[in-house]
């Protein structure tokens, strides 16, 4: 798995990072492609996440990213499937478990995806020493 990390952390950051990858690891995005769920990290300064996305992530700044909501990217990940496949139901209680450890450890989460078939997916807000953190995937829509 591959952590994508940018300076230096804390403590406490280190035990969320830690957590974070955990809940992450194996995790994967389904779309028209499979995708890992990987941790991201960013020390930035805090910033206006919404105006300020494309550049906190690294990507151009004249990138637009579409925003969606966090309750919205989740939504499917996390909705039990009528079906009996154990497999199926321990990822939705994985993803469910990695959303509710976004949501206790970081703030003004923001998802935000970049590009139109081949999509860059980051699901991001600020941790407790107001660096960026979260997670990123990717997806193939057609």
């Amino acid at each position: 798995m591959k952590t994508v990390i940018n300076g230096k952390h804390s403590g406490s950051e280190v035990q969320f990072s830690t957590a974070l990858a955990d809940s992450a690891n194996g995790l994967i995005y389904i779309s028209e492609t499979d995708a890992p769920i990987e941790p991201f990290f960013r020390s930035i300064a805090k910033n206006d996440i919404q105006s300020n996305i494309a550049e906190m992530v690294g990507r151009l700044p004249s990138e637009q990213p579409e925003i969606v909501s966090f309750d919205r990217f989740f939504e499917r990940l996390i909705t039990d499937q009528k079906c009996n496949d154990n497999e199926q139901s321990r990822g939705v209680q994985r993803f469910r478990e990695l959303k509710t450890l976004l949501e206790e450890n970081l703030t003004d989460l923001q998802v935000a995806r970049f590009g139109k078939t081949r999509i860059d997916i980051y699901v991001v807000g600020f941790d407790q020493d107001g660096n960026l953190a979260g997670i990123t995937t990717r997806a193939v829509e057609t």
